[in-house]
């Protein structure tokens, strides 16, 4: 854990519950350690004072890095996912960072790792979804995703009769192509990069290079399939007209997109 300040754990109970009390020999612990150096301290004594229990079957984590710097939040992945090993380890978290790197290190280890979402919506708490945010999903989850909306899209183009209706079927097929082409960008950096390099990774995992599956080929089935969806998702010049694609061609799209991933997952495994 690194979080060796020469710091002390005082305890005394109080209510059937044990407090933990910081303290440093004549300092403040407050005015000499950070927060980070603070909760790293207090996670070192948890992870020790659990250890000293078989009983201690389970783990509850409310964002356990919150204020620390990468290299000691890189220990406690380490750490936790270890834990994983023989307990159940629950971690409430806002960090896609952190998340990223949890589910990383369990996949290394084999160890199973369930995500949850839970959502405030407007003054509503506590709403439970079993699904990620868009911006943590992979590949795969996005590619799922797109295909059962696209089954809506259809139904919504098959019953369209007015220019209402119309207007909303060009709304959805241009949200679904902009979702499509951000599942094409997701896709460089989780399979064509084999995970080397990732927009919530604190570092660079060179060793992933060695499977990276990157060709001028596959540049050029990206580049193609980006430029399909692509093209209905920026503002158009009024000379190109307002022909949208239809649900077969949308489904045509996608059906590009899960080929290039098939075939890139060929490749690295």
């Amino acid at each position: 854990m690194n979080a060796n300040f020469l710091a002390e754990i005082s305890q005394r109970g109080k209510g059937g519950a044990i407090l933990n009390k910081l303290t440093i020999k004549n300092n403040v612990p407050t005015k000499i350690l950070s927060e980070g150096e603070q909760r790293s301290i207090a996670l070192a004594n948890f992870l020790a004072e659990t250890s000293l229990h078989n009983e201690n079957i389970c783990m509850v984590f409310d964002d356990p890095v919150s204020s620390l710097d990468y290299k000691r939040r890189e220990l406690i992945v380490d750490r936790l996912a270890e834990e994983a090993k023989n307990k159940q380890v629950v971690i409430f978290t806002h960090d896609l960072t952190f998340l990223l790197s949890m589910q990383n290190k369990c996949s290394m280890l084999n160890l199973d790792c369930v995500c949850t979402t839970i959502l405030k919506i407007k003054t509503t708490t506590g709403i439970v979804d079993d699904k990620l945010p868009w911006i943590g999903a992979t590949v795969k989850i996005r590619t799922g995703y797109l295909k059962n909306e696209l089954q809506n899209i259809r139904s919504v183009y098959k019953n369209t009769k007015t220019p209402q209706e119309l207007n909303e079927y060009n709304r959805r097929a241009k949200l679904w192509c902009e979702e499509l082409r951000e599942t094409w960008e997701r896709s460089i950096e989780e399979l064509l990069f084999n995970g080397a390099v990732q927009r919530f990774s604190p570092s660079i995992e060179t060793q992933r290079l060695k499977k990276a599956p990157f060709s001028y080929k596959l540049y050029s089935e990206i580049e193609s399939g980006m430029k399909k969806c692509s093209d209905w998702v920026h503002d158009r010049a009024a000379g190109l007209g307002d022909k949208v694609p239809t649900p077969e061609e949308l489904d045509e799209y996608l059906s590009e997109c899960e080929r290039f991933t098939a075939k890139v997952r060929k490749l690295i495994n």
